[in-house]
């Protein structure tokens, strides 16, 4: 829940309950590299350069993530060119004149090598599966590599509920999975 502007937040003041339907852990929006698989004979480092190039460009917390982390390993990456984000998708560019396609897997729907001997889809799924976010990397229409991506955790959960209570409501439910994790009758006696 992203709440931006001071009228919305005094907006809050007024809530009797709250609802959040959380399945998963709340975040900050921000993302960290946890894991490079290269496919083939890509070197690691390569399929991260090729990548950081792309995703210099771009303005999404996936790309931000990548970009960092080559930047960590030192490692230099050329500009990218003719880039143009597919929106929902991934973006796409060219890299030494060469075409790259990086994205989730509906960026590759209808593409022939991902339905043709590589068994990208179930790969995908199963990483996907763990609760991390992938991103796939294709280069010249070869499936070069995929990388993982976990968003980092925010801790103030208990402190934002807590503000919102403050801010006068007083039935809060907060679900996971279908499941009842906290539920706080009205105290009537603050009204």
């Amino acid at each position: 829940m992203l709440i931006k502007g001071g009228v919305h937040r005094e907006n809050l003041g007024h809530l009797d309950t709250v609802a959040l339907d959380k399945i998963g852990t709340p975040t900050t929006g921000r993302f960290t590299v946890t894991q490079i698989i290269a496919f083939e004979d890509t070197p690691e480092d390569e399929l991260l350069r090729i990548a950081a190039a792309v995703e210099e460009q771009s303005c999404h917390p996936l790309g931000a993530a990548i970009v960092e982390m080559s930047k960590k390993r030192n490692i230099t990456f050329p500009s990218a060119t003719e880039i143009e984000n597919l929106a929902g998708k991934g973006i796409q560019a060219k890299i030494e004149g060469v075409e790259v396609l990086i994205g989730a897997m509906r960026a590759f729907a209808g593409d022939p090598a991902a339905e043709r001997g590589q068994p990208l889809a179930a790969t995908n799924a199963k990483l996907e599966s763990g609760g991390q976010t992938t991103v796939i990397i294709c280069r010249a229409g070869k499936f070069i590599g995929v990388m993982l991506l976990i968003a980092s955790g925010f801790g103030g959960i208990p402190l934002s509920v807590g503000v919102v209570l403050h801010e006068g409501c007083t039935i809060v439910v907060v679900l996971n999975a279908l499941r009842l994790l906290a539920w706080r009758e009205p105290d009537n006696t603050s009204r």
